[in-house]
């Protein structure tokens, strides 16, 4: 199995030194947390300038630093669809899993929407966004260009294309979001889809876990 890289935090001079507690920008426990810079393994970062930015280096931040996770998941889901459509017994549920694959760890609240907190159980944070009671999620905004990086790469390791992924995310955004763009190519806000075609092209890269080209 070919290596996975594991992108790291490389310390900066603008960033104080973590102190537990008062609700600021160093305390993980706060809304306000702003993470840990994003580094590659080139050494490389990646821009995060937009005026919508909360970033206090104008460099994507995350709260975990996992994007080998991230590309794991995704070949774990798309291995999956394989086996199961393979399977004469399986092929009924091969698709329906495929999807809630992508729900579980994408969607609301899901394990990489770093953007939000929610129960952390799938189908009861979907019924939540389906009610409109959005309130429920904790939201993290300065985390929204990670987890669509995120979205982009778990995509692109399950054997999507970049067009199946922004047009998937467009359909998730129409329905359970409320930043959604009817004007804009998929539906997407262009920040939005900015970012998930930055972690897209990261997995193209081969950068983590394979370099997946859709079946």
């Amino acid at each position: 199995m070919p290596e996975i890289l594991i992108a790291q935090a490389r310390p900066t001079s603008d960033e104080p030194p973590f102190m537990p507690g008062g609700g600021g920008p160093n305390d993980p426990n706060s809304t306000n947390w702003h993470g840990f810079e994003l580094v590659l393994p080139d050494g490389s970062t990646i821009p995060d300038d937009d005026p919508k930015s909360a970033s206090l280096t104008g460099t994507v931040r995350t709260p975990v630093l996992n994007l080998d996770e991230v590309a794991a998941a995704g070949c774990a889901a798309r291995e999956r669809l394989r086996r199961q459509a393979g399977n004469r017994l399986e092929v009924p549920v091969a698709v329906p899993n495929f999807l809630l694959d992508a729900a579980a760890n994408l969607g609301h609240g899901g394990r990489f929407d770093y953007q939000r907190r929610g129960t952390f159980n799938p189908i009861v944070d979907e019924v939540i966004g389906r009610t409109g009671l959005h309130g429920v999620f904790e939201q993290r905004p300065q985390f929204l260009p990670i987890a669509n990086i995120n979205v982009g790469l778990y995509s692109q390791q399950s054997g999507l294309s970049l067009e199946q992924t922004l047009a998937r995310a467009g359909w998730f955004a129409r329905h359970f979001s409320s930043n959604a763009r009817p004007d804009q190519p998929y539906g997407l806000d262009p920040r939005t889809a900015r970012f998930i075609e930055i972690g897209y092209k990261l997995g193209q890269s081969g950068r983590f876990g394979r370099a997946a080209t859709p079946p």
